[in-house]
Parts: C-alpha cells; sequence; structure tokens
C-alpha cells in the first residue's frame, strides 16, 4: 500500500528527461506549424495542420482556415514546452507528474481549440 514515503524525492533523471523533451519536441513541432500556418506557408496536405473535410476542400480554404487555427496552436505550443522545461527541472515525483498532464491537456485543449476554429472559418467560408 502507498504510504506516501518518498513522495517529495525528485524525479527519477531518466524518467525527468523522457517526459520533458518530449513535451518540448511536440511544442517545438506544434510552434513550427503555426508560424507556417499563420504565414499562409503551410500547403495543404495530409499529414501536418488542421484536416478536416472543411479545410481539405480547397487551396484558398485550407489557408484561411489554418490561419484561423495558427493563435491557438501558438499558446498550445509555448505552454506545452514550458511545462517540458518545469519536468526537465526534476521536480517532485507528484509535481512532475501533475506539470506533465497539465502540459498534455494544455496542448490537447489548444489543438481542438484551433480545429474548432479552423473548421468554422473554412464552414464559414464556403
Amino acid at each position: 500500500m502507498f504510504d506516501g514515503a518518498g513522495a517529495s524525492d525528485p524525479m527519477a533523471l531518466g524518467t525527468a528527461v523522457l517526459l520533458g523533451l518530449s513535451l518540448i519536441a511536440a511544442g517545438v513541432i506544434l510552434l513550427v506549424v503555426a508560424l507556417r500556418s499563420r504565414n499562409g506557408r503551410l500547403p495543404r496536405n495530409w499529414v501536418v495542420g488542421i484536416r478536416t473535410k472543411a479545410t481539405l476542400a480547397d487551396n484558398v480554404l485550407w489557408v484561411r482556415a489554418q490561419q484561423a487555427a495558427a493563435g491557438s496552436l501558438l499558446a498550445g505550443s509555448v505552454g506545452t514546452m514550458l511545462a517540458g522545461a518545469v519536468v526537465l527541472l526534476r521536480p517532485s515525483n507528484g509535481m512532475g507528474v501533475g506539470v506533465t498532464a497539465c502540459g498534455v491537456a494544455w496542448l490537447l485543449f489548444f489543438v481542438i481549440r484551433g480545429t474548432v476554429l479552423a473548421n468554422r472559418a473554412a464552414t464559414d467560408s464556403a
């Protein structure tokens, strides 16, 4: 049974590095997508970007939709990278798990928000 012993011990180095760098990498990838989307330099494709039936309809709608999502994706990327940096500092086990979960939730929230905004921009323009 867990008695709380060791709960304030710092997160194991390997765990902190793996989780921290994973969050930072996800944030960097999202940052690149957000910046290319904002500048209209993310070509329509089946791999990267907000891909819904409406956004994939044509190139004009694609660009408009990606630009609508860019701010949300940018916010998601920054928060995720910050969470990764905090985890690399090896907080206590409980705090490390909490920060990791918050970083993932932050990322998901802003990607979903960006998807809603992009789809709305594409369907309103069609």
